[in-house]
């Protein structure tokens, strides 16, 4: 999982990583969401993790971004509720700083 993880932050951010400790997990069923309409057979489980960056950088599109992807910033988790986030719901609930305490599942949100 780790290596999975540090290469994916390579690949769509140009910047190594080393995986911390589990922050969240949703399920993301695309039927009952706005992309239904492109993926509505899909079922992703999501694992978000935090991380610590291994060297300092301006983050980019990597060597393999995702087709969907536009581009990568840093950004102050209070700016986060301003921003095209997806799940919106993460972004709210990072709004107010990294959680303490164990994983939290957020089930089927948005």
């Amino acid at each position: 999982m780790a290596e999975a993880v540090e290469r994916e932050c390579v690949e769509e951010t140009g910047l190594r990583v080393r995986m911390g400790r589990l922050l969240f997990i949703r399920d993301y069923i695309a039927k009952n969401h706005e992309f239904a309409q492109d993926d509505g057979d899909a079922h992703q489980v999501e694992l978000m993790f935090e991380c610590e960056l291994v060297q300092r950088g301006v983050p980019r599109l990597g060597a393999s971004p995702d087709q969907m992807q536009t581009g990568s910033e840093w950004a102050d988790l209070a700016r986060l509720g301003e921003l095209r986030v997806y799940p919106q719901a993460v972004a709210r609930i990072l709004c107010g700083g990294v959680p303490d305490g164990g994983a939290v599942y957020l089930g089927d949100i948005n």
